[in-house]
């Protein structure tokens, strides 16, 4: 093994012990916490229809939504704001809250 190739696997070796390290610290961070499981839905439930991000372009994206509610018997919400947007950008905090 040649030098150059012994200083890249040992400093490979040194980044991926930082990361692994740094991973384990997040499980355990989280792992901390207790796991909440919400209640399953049933027919009849409301479902809130959203995207916080972008608005929807394509009314079909809705009308598949509605279907997959019905076909769970679910009650689909619909946001205000779905169409609403400017362009790629994402909607202000206030409008992603609500």
């Amino acid at each position: 093994m040649e030098r150059r190739e012994f200083v890249k696997s040992m400093s490979s070796i040194g980044v991926f012990a930082l990361v692994n390290s740094d991973y384990n610290i997040a499980l355990q961070r989280i792992s901390d916490f207790p796991l909440i499981k919400p209640k399953c839905l049933k027919a009849g439930d409301k479902v809130a229809i959203v995207a916080p991000a972008t608005n929807v372009a394509d009314p079909d994206d809705l009308r598949k939504a509605r279907e997959v509610c019905n076909h769970y018997k679910l009650q689909p919400v619909f946001s205000n704001l779905l169409f609403e947007g400017s362009g790629y950008r994402t909607k202000s905090r206030i409008e992603r809250a609500n």
